[in-house]
């Protein structure tokens, strides 16, 4: 972490991630991650449930999380938004937790892959009912990246 902990990186390989430190209080929230160097790496960002640690070491934060996007596009727990992500794109994740429902696109794209999708209007969204709160948000890295978040 750097940066005034808006930044985090990884620079001996292998998977790691990092979660807020603070759960999500709103019942709506966005955020977004850029990425600044992918590298041969790729990352994931969405949001995860308290059982994954502020600062772990993991390759599948859907084993512990609620829902997540891809640097290939597809998102957990099902979709794709029908591109990837490369070094200086956004990553943009709103998510309604009262609903339990989210959205991801890449900058200023589709939400969820489709231009009738929209967090504003609840249309869309990516249910992940299963999933017991609090949220936090999470951004992941495998292999040597960094993120601004």
């Amino acid at each position: 972490m750097s940066g005034s902990n808006l930044i985090f990186s990884t620079s001996t390989g292998g998977n790691a991630g990092v979660r807020s430190t603070n759960p999500l209080s709103a019942r709506r929230a966005y955020f977004e991650m850029t990425i600044t160097s992918q590298g041969s790496a790729a990352f994931n960002c969405g949001v995860v449930t308290s059982s994954m640690t502020a600062d772990v070491d993991t390759g599948d934060p859907t084993s512990r999380g609620a829902a997540v996007v891809w640097a290939n596009g597809h998102f957990a727990p099902s979709g794709s938004l029908g591109a990837g992500f490369a070094n200086g794109d956004i990553c943009c994740v709103a998510v309604d937790l009262g609903s339990k429902i989210i959205w991801f696109r890449n900058g200023g794209g589709s939400w969820n892959g489709s231009g009738a999708n929209n967090p504003a209007t609840g249309v869309g969204g990516i249910s992940f009912l299963s999933v017991t709160g609090p949220f936090y948000a999470f951004g992941g890295l495998s292999g040597v990246s960094e993120h601004d978040r």
